[in-house]
């Protein structure tokens, strides 16, 4: 009888693994199939706004969780973000990519975002009031303020970067006809390091504009104006980004495109038009965890690797 057991026990476990492996193949051929454009691309860009939801999110996420502890716990997850991008040193172009991506978040929130709250409490750092309506609060007046840092470091290690493939950079270049000199020949990029740095820049990028844009213009004309120009910007960018068909450079493209695109709803909260429920995730649990679960999704479809083509 106890033979038996085991042996019927030992064929279910037997069925069990081969239907898990079924499932993941099923799943991987999936992932596979997605990896076309247009789908591609608006993947691609789904990664990179859905990232800044869960950037938002975390702040008070944090805050709720942890208490008086949320600024040490910041100050660990932007460690953690620079342990990722290290990892993703020496991987290869996808895995470097979401890694650099991911990595690059969390040190926007867990170190700059946090270095701003800090800061402005220490040094008691008033809010600038454009408007009745319009009320900067202290950490965002600091953001306005790194615009003398952040330029000059654009300059020095963007703009004239005889290495950088950047096409915001190369645009530049053809149009201000700025020669950087010839890029190295055969030079392994550092994809990790590459996604991290345009990560952080374009976040702060988007921040200091609008800021400027919305606090120091306080006119609705201008806002709207500025609004349109932003929007007709994303629909340039996004068409584009639908005819990319190679994986790492999609969601390369993609993470900028889709941190450009989260202005375009974060905006409109920010007048109260309808709620900021990226700031809200005990108020909005379910749109938090739906985001969270087509954010994994979206990552699960770039790290499975592109199927070979059969030869002949």
């Amino acid at each position: 009888m106890v033979p038996l057991r085991r042996r019927c026990d030992s064929l279910v476990a037997a069925i069990l693994r081969k239907e898990l492996k079924l499932s993941s193949m099923r799943a991987r051929d999936l992932a596979r199939q997605l990896q076309k454009r247009p789908l591609l691309g608006l993947f691609a860009v789904t990664v990179g706004f859905l990232g800044q939801w869960f950037r938002h999110t975390i702040f008070p996420f944090s805050e709720g969780i942890l208490g008086e502890a949320q600024y040490v716990g910041l100050i660990v997850m932007g460690a953690i973000g620079v342990v990722l991008i290290w990892k993703g040193l020496g991987e290869s172009e996808i895995p470097a990519t979401w890694k650099g991506y991911v990595g690059g978040l969390l040190i926007w929130v867990g170190w700059f975002e946090t270095g701003f709250h800090v800061f402005a409490d220490i040094f008691n750092v008033p809010p600038y009031q454009a408007t009745p309506r319009l009320i900067s609060p202290p950490d965002l007046n600091l953001i306005q303020a790194s615009f003398a840092i952040f330029i000059p470091l654009f300059i020095l290690y963007g703009l004239f970067n005889r290495e950088t493939k950047c096409n915001f950079m190369r645009w530049i270049h053809r149009n201000l006809r700025i020669n950087p000199g010839k890029p190295t020949p055969d030079l392994n990029r550092n994809f990790a390091r590459i996604v991290a740095l345009e990560t952080i820049f374009v976040i702060w990028f988007c921040y200091a504009i609008w800021l400027y844009i919305t606090y120091f213009g306080a006119s609705m004309t201008i806002i709207m104006g500025a609004y349109v120009l932003w929007a007709a910007w994303f629909a340039y960018l996004f068409m584009k980004l639908l005819k990319v068909t190679q994986i790492g450079h999609a969601l390369r493209y993609g993470v900028p495109v889709g941190i450009i695109g989260f202005v375009l709803v974060a905006t409109p909260s920010h007048m109260r038009l309808f709620p900021a429920i990226w700031l809200k995730p005990f108020e909005y649990p379910m749109s938090s965890i739906m985001a969270l679960i087509v954010f994994l999704l979206m990552i699960y479809v770039f790290m499975v690797p592109k199927a070979r083509p059969e030869s002949a």
